[in-house]
């Protein structure tokens, strides 16, 4: 079915998107937390 392969891209595309932010917010936040422990 043609739908599902659409609905298919699209979670892929969504969760893609969702893990970069979070991979973002951690990186942030390391080197947040690096920058101030001295």
């Amino acid at each position: 079915r043609m739908d599902s392969v659409i609905l298919g891209s699209a979670l892929i595309k969504i969760s893609f998107t969702v893990v970069r932010y979070v991979a973002h917010l951690y990186y942030d936040g390391l080197i947040y937390l690096l920058s101030h422990q001295k």
